[in-house]
């Protein structure tokens, strides 16, 4: 099942300051709401590990995200598989 997150919002925040953040999993993974875990991997993507739940069904989710597309300040667009 495929999961398309798009859209605008706007933030009284510099958009230097926006893309630095957003730019890095590093930097914004382990603000995410149910962060576990993440690992820099040497290919230049990142594994991000978030608790997962349905109902009584919980467990760990494992995210591979890769910086697809990147234009600084303006665009961070990240392509990602989960397990």
């Amino acid at each position: 099942m495929a999961y398309n997150f798009d859209g605008d919002f706007t933030v009284a925040t510099a958009r230097d300051d926006v893309y630095a953040l957003l730019s890095q999993t590093e930097k914004f993974a382990p603000l995410l709401p149910s962060y576990k875990s993440h690992t820099l991997n040497e290919d230049g993507s990142s594994d991000v590990e978030v608790k997962v739940g349905v109902g009584k069904i919980r467990g760990t989710g494992k995210v591979n995200l890769v910086l697809q597309e990147s234009e600084a300040p303006v665009r961070a667009q990240y392509v990602g598989k989960g397990q």
